[in-house]
């Protein structure tokens, strides 16, 4: 009776083309020292990954990001020797300017697995190892109400400044091992310590997603706007339809992204902003006094930070009307991720 390592390297190279993604291609390099050595040559390698790529639905985001990031490098560069705000297309216009086309082209999607360059795919995996640390720091404790911090909770600045202080004085008590990792009270919760694979594809999909929505908004933070701006509303209405076909379950991947989204910009993006405090370079406008109580100024510039970047995120991503719950924000560990159904 003939097993798998009997097969010849083209057959088990074949058998690579039609799993379901780069963990599974990883797995079963790992089964045995032949179906190592058939990935070990990099050209096979790339060739498998781009079809896996191509074919995953957790990678649907993938060419759309790739290309905006790629947008996002030739806009830095060009800023670095023209400092200038680019010019945005007048109504009336039946032209977009060159970096309007540009990254109105960024939302296409891929036809056929050619149009993966080769950096696209070394990028995408490296993007897909990179992102496991954000999906270990999803992992390891239930959020509470005080872990979120979004301007949306008061329009009061010490308030806000006294509920800034609670996320990160609860954070380090964490660290010290004096909260506990899950909530008693949550018992369905206490074995949500890792993703499967569904779970894992709807996670990396939805960060791309917002990823993707968020370079958006970056491109078009460079813009020198004219007063009427409809032709950019319409630009940024394009792009997100373009998005939207991506979609595979509309609701469930609405509120993945809303979970996904909520950890970044109302736990992350606060708990970690303090990496700017102090700063007085002149590229990071919106740095302030790590002591709150000694400048109220530079307060009131980490409110506008925060605010300024939480606006520019709900501007981008539309969400359902959850104002009759009283459970949002949602928690990492009671999110739509944690069912696969």
């Amino acid at each position: 009776m003939a097993i798998i390592i009997d097969l010849p390297p083209e057959i088990l190279e074949q058998i690579y083309h039609y799993l379901g993604s780069i963990d599974d291609v990883h797995h079963f390099g790992r089964m045995c020292s032949k179906t190592h050595h058939v990935i070990q040559k990099q050209n096979i390698y790339l060739e498998i990954m781009r079809s896996i790529i191509h074919s995953s639905p957790q990678h649907r985001y993938d060419f759309q990001l790739c290309r905006s990031l790629d947008l996002h490098r030739k806009i830095v560069a060009h800023l670095e020797r023209h400092p200038m705000p680019f010019a945005a297309s007048q109504p009336g216009v039946f032209s977009f300017s060159i970096w309007e086309t540009q990254l109105m082209q960024t939302a296409r999607s891929c036809s056929s697995p050619a149009e993966w360059t080769d950096d696209m795919i070394c990028d995408i995996l490296a993007r897909y190892q990179g992102l496991r640390v954000l999906e270990n720091i999803w992992l390891e404790r239930e959020l509470q109400e005080q872990d979120f911090l979004s301007v949306d909770d008061t329009s009061d600045a010490q308030r806000f400044v006294h509920r800034f202080a609670t996320l990160v004085d609860r954070e380090q008590k964490f660290r010290d091992g004096d909260l506990p990792r899950r909530n008693p009270n949550t018992p369905h919760t206490w074995y949500y310590t890792e993703l499967d694979a569904d779970q894992r594809e709807r996670f990396y999909a939805a960060v791309t997603c917002v990823w993707l929505l968020n370079e958006i908004r970056w491109v078009l933070t460079n813009f020198a706007y004219p007063a009427n701006f409809t032709v950019q509303i319409e630009i940024l209405g394009a792009l997100k339809a373009r998005i939207e076909m991506e979609t595979r379950t509309p609701l469930l991947d609405e509120l993945d992204r809303h979970a996904v989204f909520t950890f970044m910009y109302h736990h992350l993006l606060p708990l970690h902003a303090l990496f700017m405090a102090d700063a007085s370079s002149s590229k990071l406008p919106f740095t302030f006094a790590s002591d709150f109580s000694k400048d109220t100024a530079h307060c009131t510039r980490y409110v506008h930070f925060t605010y300024s970047l939480s606006l520019c995120q709900y501007w981008l991503l539309p969400l359902l009307d959850y104002s009759s719950s009283s459970s949002w924000p949602l928690k990492p560990t009671s999110n739509p991720l944690t069912s696969s159904t």
